[in-house]
């Protein structure tokens, strides 16, 4: 049976623009930004600290450089504090800013032993610490690769070390024919042997979203020596997808892996679960000469529904890395069908 690649992301349905464009900005000051991006608030997704928060980048960086270090000192005081959300915030907007100074807090927080990095950021590693890294990175492939080659580091947070790579080239930040070599150069001498298996599993899906056929003897090779975690993904899969989708790999990788903003995390459950809507923009409609429907802001209240501004994306329920499989084994997700 073909088993696909479980790491392999849908493309972005939720449209954070959409939230810029029908959002009124609101004036205020770093202190105010900082303080809603915070706490979790269910019911209050802090947009407009978010769209004034670029006004502020130059007081602001220094801040969320200095949240994410609290966090890699005192992990356990974070983890416990379930509500506390600043770091968060601080990767996305520090990786849509391209922030390089947020490279080195950035490694140590996903150096954490064990499942650390993951209780700190929830799902964020796994959902987008590939861009996350390759835009800190100022287009340097060595700390990728440390992350990647280090056996003491989390299994998932190595595996979004070495999709990072994948996305340097899907940006146009290196080439593929770069990439290509460093794939290989891991192959012969980067990579544990026998090392994880979920490891060269990423590594092998990385080959496969290049479409880099040229490292097929290699691919074969490693499946031969039974390095890959096959529940993840098959040599049979990444073969019939070089044979049927060729280039269309780089570019469907490229669609899923765009460079990530602050804003799409009002799409995610803990949100979306409150209906959370942008504010809607006062407007009415007017029939012109032509027949045309001619739209003007109106400074009257808004009384009827002749527009509907775009609504946030809501992604269904998921289930957490962390939580109990639902399939029932008593197990943790990602040590059962979270894996498959």
């Amino acid at each position: 049976m073909e088993i696909e690649i479980t790491r392999k992301k849908t493309a972005r349905a939720f449209d954070a623009n959409a939230i810029r464009k029908t959002s009124s900005h609101k004036v205020m000051t770093t202190d105010e930004i900082l303080k809603q991006l915070a706490r979790f608030d269910r019911n209050n997704f802090p947009h407009d600290a978010l769209l004034a928060a670029a006004a502020h980048k130059e007081e602001l960086v220094p801040e969320l450089l200095a949240a994410l270090d609290r966090v890699s000192t005192n992990p356990a005081a974070f983890i416990e504090d379930h509500d506390s959300m600043l770091h968060v915030f601080a990767l996305y907007l520090l990786a849509e800013w391209r922030e390089t100074r947020a490279l080195e807090p950035i490694l140590r927080l996903f150096s954490l032993p064990d499942e650390q990095p993951h209780d700190l950021t929830g799902d964020v590693i796994t959902s987008d610490g590939a861009q996350i890294l390759a835009a800190v990175c100022d287009r340097h492939v060595e700390p990728l690769l440390r992350l990647a080659t280090n056996e003491s580091i989390n299994e998932y947070v190595r595996g979004q070390a070495l999709e990072a790579l994948g996305v340097l080239a899907a940006w146009g930040e290196r080439s593929k024919a770069e990439i290509i070599e460093v794939l290989r150069s891991l192959f012969q001498d980067g990579l544990k042997r026998p090392g994880d298996a979920y490891v060269w599993a990423e590594w092998a899906g990385v080959v496969m979203d290049l479409n880099a056929q040229a490292l097929l003897p290699e691919l074969r090779e490693a499946f031969d020596l039974y390095l890959v975690d096959e529940t993840v993904i098959t040599l049979d899969y990444i073969e019939k997808c070089f044979q049927q989708e060729g280039e269309d790999l780089v570019e469907a990788f490229a669609e899923t892996h765009r460079p990530v903003s602050a804003m799409e995390i009002a799409g995610w459950a803990a949100y979306t679960e409150t209906e959370y809507q942008p504010p809607p923009i006062r407007r009415e409609l007017v029939v012109g000469e032509l027949g045309a429907p001619l739209y003007y802001e109106s400074s009257e209240p808004y009384t009827a529904p002749v527009y509907s501004p775009p609504v946030p994306y809501v992604a269904p329920p998921k289930t957490g890395r962390n939580d109990a499989c639902p399939c029932g084994s008593g197990k943790k997700f990602k040590k059962c069908c979270g894996k498959n």
